[in-house]
């Protein structure tokens, strides 16, 4: 049974040694969870909701020649005791499996003050996320919500690319093909 709490920040999956991991970061764990995430490296990063779950688990994201040259990883923000979460990480785990991605990372902080959301970047936060993940040569973030869009957008993070994403699979995957990242 899982045990949520209102201080988780962030969840990491990923695998390793051929076993999946899921490691929980809480507020009392927040330079762990740095240290941690400054350790993956991610090309692609899409949202979860409306963004990769509009496709397969299966689905090819980028042609089969270029897979290995990238990175990708999958972003979700859920609450953190909702059954959203649990779908997700399951729905995550497949998609690593599969080898459709290489890690994702389910997010529990979000901004509800539409003053502050488009500057946005607490711990746990999308923003967050995407500033302690390296970029590597160049990347892109896709997300279908504004907020994450904009306070992504707004810390400026050098060889990171923020897209605000509102279309369908074709778009979305004529999007991720026509990436320019130098490898």
């Amino acid at each position: 049974m899982d045990t949520f709490s209102r201080d988780d920040l962030v969840e990491l999956i990923y695998k390793k040694d051929g076993q999946m991991k899921c490691e929980v970061f809480t507020n009392k764990t927040v330079k762990t969870a740095e240290k941690m995430l400054k350790t993956f490296t991610a090309n692609i990063r899409l949202d979860y909701h409306g963004v990769i779950d509009l496709t397969e688990v299966n689905d090819p994201l980028i042609p089969k020649d270029k897979r290995d040259k990238y990175q990708i990883c999958a972003i979700s923000f859920t609450g953190t005791q909702s059954e959203q979460r649990m779908k997700t990480r399951e729905d995550i785990m497949k998609r690593i499996e599969s080898g459709q991605i290489n890690f994702g990372i389910i997010n529990f902080v979000r901004c509800y003050d539409k003053k502050q959301c488009s500057t946005f970047k607490e711990p746990g936060s999308k923003a967050w996320v995407n500033s302690l993940i390296r970029t590597g040569s160049g990347a892109i973030f896709i997300d279908d919500s504004n907020d994450h869009y904009q306070s992504v957008q707004s810390l400026n993070i050098k060889n990171l690319k923020a897209i605000l994403f509102k279309g369908i699979k074709k778009d979305l995957l004529k999007i991720i093909d026509n990436i320019d990242i130098p490898t």
